[in-house]
């Protein structure tokens, strides 16, 4: 039985979730302490909740905390918290497989057959599954760098005048997005 461009597409961003989700099982808290905790303070103020004491640690941009607001809003034990992020980061890195496939066949016309592995393998990429151990903004750049060129990509093509400017409005969004979650 051979499956389908999008059965593959599928079943391998399945297997990607499952097994990042999997290598979280041991994390109940910040390891990189620093940058994680200032990824999290910021987002429990953004959440409603109390300041963190973080006068003598860098700048931590909030678009990333901006995500992960809801979860700490909701979820007030700090390791159930921790853990849902590291859940929503393990969605965001296997979003990357169906983001790449997009682009490859919207943007760049390449078949869906020939898009599936180039996209599953780019999904693979050792640092995205690393990064999803960790509260780290990269988990958001990567992903969201993807939608901002399938935007960017998809408002060259654009036929009519309304769809140019969803799109153009959507690549805006996108790219303060980007900038909000790591600046630069």
């Amino acid at each position: 039985m051979t499956l389908t461009p999008r059965r593959q597409l599928l079943l391998g961003t399945a297997a990607f979730f499952v097994l990042r989700l999997a290598l979280t099982i041991p994390r109940t808290g910040p390891v990189v302490v620093a940058d994680e905790v200032g990824y999290l303070a910021n987002a429990r103020v953004l959440a409603g909740g109390v300041d963190g004491q973080l006068s003598s640690a860098p700048f931590y941009h909030g678009g990333y905390s901006l995500l992960l607001a809801p979860l700490l809003a909701v979820f007030h034990d700090p390791e159930t918290s921790y853990r849902l992020v590291l859940v929503l980061n393990a969605a965001l890195a296997a979003s990357l497989a169906p983001l790449v496939y997009l682009l490859l066949t919207r943007c760049f016309a390449v078949r869906a057959q020939a898009a599936v592995w180039p996209a599953l393998a780019a999904a693979a990429y050792p640092s995205v599954t690393i990064y999803t151990q960790v509260a780290l903004s990269e988990n958001l750049l990567l992903p969201l760098l993807v939608l901002w060129l399938l935007c960017a990509g998809s408002l060259l093509q654009a036929a009519t005048p309304r769809r140019r400017f969803a799109l153009a409005a959507a690549t805006a969004l996108c790219a303060s997005w980007l900038w909000a979650a790591h600046g630069c």
